[in-house]
């Protein structure tokens, strides 16, 4: 009797390396698709994402604590204030940039940072802030 799991299961590991490049190369392709189902099953799957997460910071605590040092000797003030804003949830539930009324997606943009200030906004004006902070 055919059982289609066992097939599938065998198939995939027969076509791992193939199967994987065409994924990367779709998810290159498609990247706001890739990124938004990425986001609903991160949604879907809460506890497995936190348990996935917490293993992989355990396997790489290291090298994570590593970057981090790294980061905090290039630039302190703006370290401690990305700290202060992501564990203290400084921000606001939409965004503030002028008739933007986004809820999801909210980034705290600083504006100044060694007084640790700034404001709200959603991803799309988040990079539009900082593309007129480079120019």
């Amino acid at each position: 009797m055919f059982n289609k799991k066992e097939w599938a299961k065998e198939y995939y590991r027969k076509n791992r390396e193939k199967l994987n490049e065409r994924s990367k190369k779709w998810q290159q392709e498609n990247k706001d698709k890739a990124n938004q189902k990425s986001l609903r099953w991160r949604e879907k799957n809460r506890e497995k994402h936190q348990k996935i997460q917490r293993d992989y910071y355990q396997k790489n605590k290291e090298i994570i604590n590593h970057k981090a040092l790294l980061e905090y000797k290039k630039n302190p003030i703006k370290f401690k204030a990305r700290h202060y804003a992501y564990y203290h949830k400084q921000r606001k539930d939409y965004c503030e940039y002028p008739n933007c009324k986004e809820t999801k997606d909210l980034h705290f943009h600083h504006t100044d940072y060694e007084k640790n200030e700034g404001i709200t906004l959603c991803i799309k004006h988040h990079k539009i802030q900082n593309k007129l902070l480079l120019n």
